[in-house]
């Protein structure tokens, strides 16, 4: 059975009867009239084609069940989307191959593009000052910190003097950059501030 829309055909057929098995094709290559010639077989071409064409889609099927970013999930717009995800890395690593004639490891591939995909994202985080240690090492491991602009106080008055003593300074608080003199100054090690200041932002 054959049924069209504008420029698709959807086939229904049946190999074998005896199994009842119902194969569904939907094409937009046979969405003419070429749809409806009958070969010597007595097949219509769009089922020729696809008998021709199936080992492409059987290796895919074995490519995608070799690395795969698929889940255990009952929901089926997760299933399609986890199919989608594998089979654009198929594809991009066709078009690399074809673009730049390299023939890398499909696992060395795609290895590159999630590190690539993560890096913006890394970077941005990497903004944020009260992240664990453990956390930023890892980070550092993939994207390298880049080194903090200098930033230059403009020299002015401590914030937290009276102002009748005028005590002038030029260093200032790392988070919110007040103006401070040395008697208000509390120094900490890195690990004891990190951890400080994650436990208060929690408690918060």
């Amino acid at each position: 059975m054959t049924a069209f829309a504008e420029n698709k055909v959807l086939v229904s057929y049946v190999p074998v009867k005896k199994t009842k098995k119902v194969v569904l094709m939907l094409s937009s290559l046979h969405a003419d009239g070429q749809a409806n010639d009958e070969t010597s077989e007595n097949k219509l071409e769009v089922i020729t084609f696809y008998n021709q064409t199936k080992g492409g889609v059987d290796t895919v099927d074995q490519m995608k069940g070799t690395y795969s970013v698929s889940r255990i999930t009952c929901r089926w717009p997760m299933r399609l989307f986890f199919t989608l995800i594998d089979i654009t890395g198929i594809n991009a690593q066709i078009i690399y191959k074809s673009n730049t004639g390299n023939l890398t490891q499909r696992r060395t591939f795609l290895k590159e593009i999630v590190l690539e995909l993560i890096k913006p994202h890394i970077s941005n985080r990497h903004a944020i000052k009260t992240l664990p240690r453990d956390l930023r090492n890892t980070m550092d491991r993939i994207v390298p910190a880049k080194e903090p602009e200098s930033q230059h106080l403009q020299p002015g008055f401590c914030e937290l003097c009276p102002s009748s003593k005028k005590r002038r300074s030029k260093k200032g608080c790392t988070l919110c950059g007040k103006l401070l003199c040395t008697e208000h100054v509390k120094y900490m090690c890195p690990s004891c501030f990190e951890s400080n200041v994650n436990v208060n932002l929690t408690e918060d």
